[in-house]
């Protein structure tokens, strides 16, 4: 299940898609599966939910996939078939390439689980009805929130970018070209490229959070 909302607002995510598994409680047994993902104020934001099992999709070492995978073969070749043609990196924990940002996935997955927690023992029919009901909750709460912005940061990303204008003090600049520059720490002498058309940075932070780091905003 995907509300509307959730679909249109996976545009505007960054592209790390959070898969997670939660048991359900009572008499109605299974597991919940859901897709999240995290919106520019790095708040969990849920994109859809199934009740199926991906216990291969979520190990971690490739070693635990194989086995699992190895059983899945064995018990429906069918589903194994299907599993065959897509390619490992797009559904796989353990063969998973790319940029995951700041992103803690394991929080922004407890936090959707803790949510769903009340609802977790209901029928799925009243279990997807009560997750419709929480998203509509958090979308409007989000909505009015962001209608009160005087700009185009989120608070918290402006926060981060606060914190790193403050470590510029003490750095550095010395231009290489148009888009490079060397930036050296007065105090230590450690000197860090940086190109700002590339958006990387030696410290590695600049590309791993897609946000600049306090080299990158010296620069």
């Amino acid at each position: 299940m995907s509300l509307e909302a959730c679909i249109d607002g996976w545009k505007h995510l960054r592209k790390v898609l959070v898969v997670d598994g939660t048991h359900m409680f009572g008499k109605y047994k299974g597991v919940l599966l859901s897709a999240s993902g995290q919106d520019a104020d790095c708040r969990a934001f849920p994109i859809a939910f199934a009740d199926m099992v991906a216990s291969a999709g979520e190990a971690f070492k490739v070693s635990e996939f194989e086995k699992l995978y190895e059983l899945i073969q064995l018990t429906d070749w069918r589903c194994w078939d299907y599993l065959e043609k897509i390619d490992r990196k797009l559904w796989t924990r353990s063969h998973f390439e790319g940029k995951r940002y700041n992103m803690m996935t394991s929080n922004i997955a407890e936090s959707l689980n803790h949510a769903r927690l009340p609802g977790r023992d209901s029928p799925i029919v009243a279990l997807m009805e009560f997750i419709r009901r929480m998203l509509t909750r958090w979308f409007e709460s989000r909505r009015c929130k962001i209608s009160k912005m005087t700009g185009i940061v989120p608070k918290l990303i402006e926060q981060i970018l606060v914190e790193q204008l403050v470590l510029c003090i003490g750095l550095l600049v010395f231009p290489c070209s148009t888009w490079e520059f060397e930036i050296t720490h007065k105090a230590t002498g450690f000197g860090f490229s940086v190109d700002l058309e590339k958006r990387t940075c030696l410290c590695i932070k600049f590309q791993m959070f897609g946000l600049p780091c306090r080299h990158a905003i010296a620069a």
